[in-house]
């Protein structure tokens, strides 16, 4: 296994955990059952970054480009279906530039960073609320977010998006659509880790006999 780079060891556990949880008993995996749609192609992600002026991170446009393209369907609720991932599963690409925010702000510099205190952000969200516009709301809810790019859904209010640029480029980043709540960096950091991190948690859960 040590041999074998990240993507393979990704594809070999997805391949793993629809075994272990035939019956798709871990949370937020009925909405996709650990499939996964075809991956892009090297023309649809170049189109894609030219479209919206950015450069999407190494690591997901490596999941993109070998292991798969998110969700392409809806359904009948009028829902994004995504494909396997964390949580409800990740989106797929080109629903993504259409998440949360004007298309426009994933292409300006992320506003958030991981100094900004609980004390910080209330300043900038809470104590605006009553003075402000609902132009002006969105405008702010647009910066806030700018420079993320909504890739999957945690379930009530929380997102999860990618970081498109700064030091940070690369990582997931929890969000909420309730903007009043700061985000927050996933502890495992960047796309992949995330994502076989995901996978992980699942196959030690079997190892170690956690019943669903």
């Amino acid at each position: 296994m040590n041999e074998l780079n990240q993507i393979e060891r990704i594809k070999i556990k997805l391949e793993k955990v629809l075994i272990i949880d035939s019956e798709y008993q871990e949370f937020g995996v009925s909405s996709h059952k650990y499939q996964i749609n075809k991956p892009a192609t090297e023309k649809e992600i170049e189109e894609f970054e030219i479209k919206y002026g950015i450069e999407l991170p190494t690591g997901y446009k490596q999941f993109l480009l070998e292991v798969g393209n998110g969700g392409l369907e809806y359904e009948d609720n009028g829902n994004l279906k995504p494909s396997a991932g964390p949580f409800y599963g990740i989106y797929e690409l080109f629903d993504s530039a259409e998440i949360f925010t004007e298309s426009s702000t994933l292409r300006k510099d992320v506003f958030f960073n991981s100094k900004i205190t609980e004390s910080d952000w209330r300043s900038i969200t809470w104590d605006k609320f009553d003075i402000i516009s609902d132009e002006e709301f969105e405008q702010l809810y647009n910066k806030l977010l700018s420079g993320i790019m909504i890739i999957s859904y945690g379930g009530c209010s929380n997102y999860q998006g990618l970081i498109l640029n700064g030091k940070d480029k690369g990582k997931v980043i929890y969000v909420y659509d309730e903007i009043e709540y700061k985000p927050h960096i996933a502890e495992e950091g960047y796309f992949l880790d995330w994502y076989e991190s995901w996978l992980d948690k699942i196959i030690e859960k079997n190892k170690n006999g956690t019943p669903y």
